[in-house]
């Protein structure tokens, strides 16, 4: 017998789909009349039943809000009178697999489950709700089922995985197939995750598209987390020797020079040429090293001179640099002529070259507006 709150209740959250443009297919809109949610969750959480949002249904793991459950079925383009091989990796408490088995009453459909405990539950779930002999339920790795079932036209990820390893799937997936997920780049914000369709055509084309930002547990798959245990210490190992070379090298560099007032754009292209070189555009960090030095030469002097002309050089640089200080001055010279006048045969060092200029150029620039600006 039938709740008449939950049947109520039920017919609000299909009006609102139907209002808001989550269903427009006859198909899922009946899937979800039919379907008893309340029989995928435990007694203590039913009174919850046919409210938006994701609900647990064994211990933390949830099962996805009804409006992502009707997003998942759109998206999938289940054809009517077709049958599909299909795969749904984690086991979403088995409503969701129940609500495709409506709509695609032909199909077959595993389910895929690490967790043994939720193995159980979700097949006296599928079982009191009368889907068992529709729905399989396999306890496996999540991930590793792929290359299990590898004939499967349907995969749906029912929980977040790395864009690498999406990629890496999608090429393997048969023709005339559709995979879905929440996927993720960053494996450090892995919160920043899009819900992602991936077709493959007939003739082996992928297409992926972007529906918007979703928000899902990490896939639970111990090969998975491994995966992105050991990319997340390669991330904090990369981020570390960054922080090292930062600490050690760039603001050694640039800390000088931050309490010297200088003009804005000398500054602003001297910090631009050290992320240049950071970035690897180690030849672009030495032109433009060694242009910040002639414009502050120029800014210092006050009047423009032809830096490149020796005579103009003998003459009007002493007004400003010591004969150290012109010595550096000429050894950045010698490097922008290196890096322009080269045998492509056998190239200049720019990571050693790049360095240099830079070492140079800080230690130029604080001595020539400290001891220029502070007593003009």
């Amino acid at each position: 017998m039938s709740n008449p709150i939950f049947e109520k209740r039920k017919e609000d959250l299909i009006k609102n789909f139907l209002e808001n443009h989550f269903i427009f297919d006859a198909r899922i809109e009946e899937a979800f009349r039919v379907v008893p949610m309340e029989k995928f969750l435990p007694k203590e959480i039913q009174q919850d039943c046919y409210l938006d949002r994701p609900l647990p249904f064994h211990d933390n793991r949830p099962m996805a809000a009804p409006h992502i459950n009707a997003i998942f079925l759109h998206l999938l383009q289940l054809e009517p009178d077709q049958s599909y091989e299909i795969l749904q990796l984690s086991s979403m408490s088995g409503y969701f697999a129940a609500l495709t088995s409506e709509v695609t009453k032909t199909s077959h459909i595993r389910i895929i489950e690490n967790d043994s405990e939720i193995v159980s539950v979700t097949r006296n779930n599928l079982k009191r709700s009368q889907y068992d002999k529709h729905i399989e339920v396999i306890e496996m790795d999540p991930i590793e089922a792929f290359w299990e079932f590898p004939y499967s036209n349907r995969i749906i990820f029912c929980g977040a995985v790395s864009s690498a390893i999406i990629d890496e799937i999608s090429k393997e997936m048969p023709n005339n197939s559709i995979l879905i997920a929440p996927v993720f780049t960053n494996l450090v914000f892995y919160l920043d995750q899009d819900m992602v369709r991936v077709t493959k055509s007939n003739s082996g084309q992928i297409k992926m598209e972007s529906f918007g930002k979703v928000n899902f547990i990490l896939m639970q798959s111990e090969s998975f987390q491994k995966w992105a245990a050991k990319t997340q210490q390669l991330i904090f190992d990369q981020i570390s020797s960054s922080l090292e070379d930062y600490f050690t090298t760039t603001l050694p560099r640039e800390e000088p020079l931050l309490n010297l007032n200088l003009p804005e754009h000398i500054m602003e292209d001297f910090f631009e040429a050290n992320t240049l070189f950071k970035k690897d555009f180690k030849k672009s960090a030495i032109i433009l090293t060694i242009l910040t030095v002639k414009e502050s030469i120029q800014y210092v002097l006050k009047e423009s001179i032809d830096l490149s002309n020796p005579k103009e050089l003998e003459s009007q640089i002493p007004k400003i640099l010591k004969e150290e200080q012109i010595r550096d001055f000429e050894t950045l010279l010698d490097i922008e002529r290196s890096i322009i006048n080269f045998d492509y045969k056998n190239p200049p060092n720019m990571d050693l070259l790049a360095k240099m200029a830079l070492d140079i150029a800080s230690t130029l620039l604080e001595s020539l507006f400290s001891e220029n600006i502070e007593g003009a």
